[in-house]
Order: structure tokens, then sequence, then C-alpha cells
């Protein structure tokens, strides 16, 4: 019995890969004692393990995943936020994802109980001494119960209105009330940098190899640190080749933002153009090329600031159009090939739809596990741009455009090292 089958057969998850949903993953953590004896009598009793079963053992079994989950019921993970992001949405609420969730709504009052059953251990637990509750701040708290402010969709079917109203809010209601009552359990927000800092650093390693599948050492913080002075001074070049002058990094940033052949002229213009782009790139790969693609891609705009960007999720590109006056031309081309084609879509598509002795179940049960790798496909998707047809100057700036997403993500993981691995403040991460 391989470790999928067992995961399905003891914690009664969804069989078919693609169904998987928020529920099955509750189902496993919710007792997190039983999930470590059923991974553990599995790898005391299987001598043929696969290379991905073994690494998936090995994160799941080290003790400080059981740390690493308690911590993650906050404003950025957890299972209500989970729920909204399906209910949430006029597209996805009504979707076959909504009956799935439907069919669960039993368990949506236990996920109350369970995040402040979570939320009371970072209350009274420690880690080597260090209480859990050093990871949070009454602003992260505070935080934390603006995000669960929810707002209903109207016009929905009579199970929407059933799951919304006798389940849904009830349970969110429930843990807003929790969370506003231990708000002055922690400490107020001062220059100290709340989070995995304040813990001894193999905890952060840890977390940083479960979600980016590397170990942490100085070789790669070495290698980030010239990535993103090799990033910059491409840019830098660009800079001069456009505008002919000894234009500095900061200079050239202002100068090509500020570019009227960049700007949009409406939200329609914004949209048309990642239409036009994705038209473009699946002409290429798909009709030229011949990549299998089982599934299409369709694009979604909205208007969100608490929502990313572009992200992409079930055969769908989401366009976040809030921070439209930011938004330019150059950043098209990058933004499409990361999320739709070749990227998240193609990827996702190809796994999700292919035989399923072809890929392993694991995958997409730990997601998180091998997000390296999903990540990795899409920064790679961002270099297999055709710019044929385009003129040199927006050749140079779609270029432009793919160094500072590159940038923005460099900057991120280094902003993230420096505060939850060596403690600094966000005033001193800000300075430099």
């Amino acid at each position: 019995m391989r470790l999928s089958d067992t995961v399905i057969e003891h914690f009664d998850i969804e069989p078919e890969r693609r169904y998987i949903t928020l529920f099955d993953y509750f189902k496993m953590y919710r007792d997190f004692d039983r999930y470590n004896q059923v991974m553990t009598k599995f790898k005391q009793g299987t001598t043929d393990q696969t290379k991905l079963e073994s690494y998936v053992l090995k994160l799941e079994l080290d003790p400080r995943r059981k740390v690493m989950y308690k911590l993650s019921h906050n404003h950025h993970m957890n299972y209500l936020m989970d729920i909204f992001f399906i209910i949430g949405n006029p597209i996805l609420a009504k979707s076959p994802l909504f009956d799935r969730i439907y069919r669960h709504n039993k368990l949506i009052p236990d996920i109350a109980d369970h995040t402040i059953q979570m939320w009371n251990s970072v209350l009274t637990e420690k880690y080597k001494g260090v209480p859990l509750k050093k990871f949070y701040n009454r602003d992260l708290l505070n935080m934390f119960i603006s995000t669960l402010n929810f707002k209903k969709l109207t016009d929905m079917s009579a199970e929407y209105n059933e799951l919304w109203d006798a389940y849904f809010s009830k349970a969110v209601q429930k843990v807003v009330q929790y969370l506003q009552s231990i708000t002055a359990m922690f400490d107020e927000v001062t220059d100290k940098v709340p989070g995995l800092s304040n813990f001894d650093k193999d905890l952060y390693e840890f977390f940083f190899e479960y979600n980016v599948g590397l170990e942490l050492n100085t070789d790669l913080v070495t290698g980030i640190y010239a990535a993103l002075k090799q990033n910059v001074g491409e840019c830098v070049k660009i800079g001069r080749k456009l505008y002919g002058s000894d234009l500095t990094y900061a200079e050239t940033c202002k100068k090509i933002q500020s570019d009227p052949s960049q700007i949009f002229g409406s939200d329609g213009d914004i949209v048309e153009s990642h239409v036009k782009c994705i038209d473009t790139y699946k002409k290429i790969f798909i009709d030229d090329r011949k990549y299998n693609m089982p599934t299409d891609v369709s694009i979604y705009s909205f208007d969100d600031p608490n929502l990313a960007g572009g992200y992409y999720y079930q055969n769908i590109f989401y366009l976040n159009l809030s921070d439209r006056d930011a938004m330019r031309k150059y950043d098209v081309e990058s933004l499409v090939l990361h999320e739709a084609i070749p990227g998240h879509h193609l990827q996702i598509s190809l796994s999700t739809y292919t035989n399923k002795n072809d890929v392993d179940y694991l995958t997409f049960m730990y997601p998180l596990v091998v997000n390296g790798y999903a990540e990795g496909w899409a920064l790679l998707a961002e270099k297999m741009h055709d710019r044929t047809a385009e003129d040199e100057k927006q050749k140079l700036l779609n270029e432009y455009g793919r160094l500072q997403m590159n940038i923005l993500r460099t900057y991120r993981v280094i902003a993230d090292i420096r505060l939850h691995y060596f403690g600094e403040t966000v005033s001193s991460v800000k300075k430099r």
C-alpha cells in the first residue's frame, strides 16, 4: 500500500485528486497526534518508499511540523478563509466546487471549534521555552479579525443561503468573538518584530524548507543577493538603451513607469491587453508547438485591494484591477506567462487531467511541499516568451517587466529572512 492509499483510507480523503478540498486537509490534521501515528506506522512498515514519500514523511513527521500547523491559523492561512475563497467568488460559488463545500457543511462548526482550540494552544504552549504567542502581537491579531469581515453574495441559490446563514456566518462570528476576547493577552505593537525570530533558528529553517523546498544556508542567501544585484543591473542597462543617459536604478524605474506608451487608458484596455496576450501564447504553445493542454483557461477581472494583483485557480486567471493606476503594459507578458500559458494553468491542467498513474497523488495532497516546483515552473515560463511581433522598445520594456517581477520576489524573500531569521526590525529592513 502506498502512502496516498494510507492517507485516503485512514482519513476518508477524496480519492480523485482534482476534487480535493480544504475539508480533506481538515480531516487529516484535526487530530494531529492521530495523523502522526498513522504516518509513523506507514514509515516503519514500508521498506520501498518512493523519493516523494520519503520526503513527505521527513517533513510531516518532524516535531516542528505540529508547531507550524498551530501557527498557520492566522489571517494569511485558515480554513474559514479557504471556504470564503469559494463562496465569496461569484464564479466558483456556482461551480462544482460549491457542491463539495455544501456536502461538508456540518464540518464548518467543527472548523470554528478547531481554530479556537489551536489559538488556545498558542496561548498556553511553548517551543523550547518561548511562548507560541510571541509569534503575534495585538496588531496582527486585529488584522486577522478584520480579514474575517466576509461579504455574502446576492441572488444565489437556496443551498448557498443555507450554507452561509446556518453554518458559515455563525462559525466566523464565533471565531471573531473569541479572537476579540483574547486580544488584550498579546503585546502592543512595538518596533520589535513578532514572528519566528523569537524562536531558535531551526524553526524558521523548517518553515523555509517546507514551503520553498530548499534548505536555508549561507550559500543560498548569498545567491539571493547576487540575483538581486544582477537583475537590478539589467534594468539599468535597459533604461540606458531606451533613454540614452547615465541613469541610476531608481531613475530608470521612474522614467519607465511614467512612459506614456505603457499607461493603460481604461479598465477595458487592461483586460483586453491580457486577453490578447493569452490568445497569443495559446497559439504559440498549443496550436503551433502542439503542447497538450487538457482544459482551456479564461480570464476574470475583479476589484479587491485585499487580494493579489493576479493569480490562477481552477482554469481561471484572476486579474485584480484594484491597483489600476500602477498597472503597466510591460507587466502583461510576464504575468500571463507565469499564471496562464505555459505557466500555472498549463502545469496544473496537465497534472490534474493526465493519467493518474503518471502523477503522484501526494503532489495534490501536500501542495506546499511541492510549491517550490510549481513556482519554479512558472518562473521558467516567464522566460519562454516570443517577442518577434514587438517593436524594439516594447521588447526591452517587456524584459524590464520580467526583471521587475524577479526583483519584487527577491526583495520579499530577503525581507522575510531578515525579519524572521535574523530578527531585524521593520524599520531597519526598510532603510536598507
